[in-house]
């Protein structure tokens, strides 16, 4: 997407954010986040196209990996990784990619069997 579509789509979340939290509203927390979600993807999008703002597009990317529990993980890993090969990023980034697509799947794994406990603990009923 553009960065049009995206800085519309910030610009509409951060004021039912707004709204929210002055409701006082429990989904204040996650429209905050999706808010800061659509902030970076806008700003990664404004950036992209110009050669001297490459380095903070990759930082942006890289940033957002800590939401890859809203994001699409395998694009968002893959997307850091790529753009810190094009920045020619310093070793000290490109391994902070690489460890956090190896504690990925840690993740992951630590994720399902938290649920599989849960789900041995209190079976779904069966028909």
């Amino acid at each position: 997407m553009d960065y049009d579509k995206w800085a519309a789509l910030r610009n509409m979340l951060l004021s039912i954010t707004t709204e929210l939290q002055r409701v006082g509203s429990a989904a204040f927390d996650e429209f905050s986040t999706l808010t800061m979600i659509a902030h970076y993807l806008a700003m990664r999008s404004a950036c992209d196209g110009v050669g001297q703002l490459r380095e903070v597009a990759t930082k942006v990317t890289v940033s957002l990996l800590r939401h890859t529990d809203l994001l699409c993980a395998d694009r968002a890993f893959y997307e850091a990784g790529m753009a810190c090969n094009q920045v020619c990023a310093p070793p000290s980034l490109l391994a902070l990619v690489q460890a956090c697509l190896l504690a990925h799947p840690l993740f992951l794994l630590l994720t399902l069997s938290r649920l599989s406990l849960i789900f041995t603990a209190h079976p779904l009923p069966t028909p």
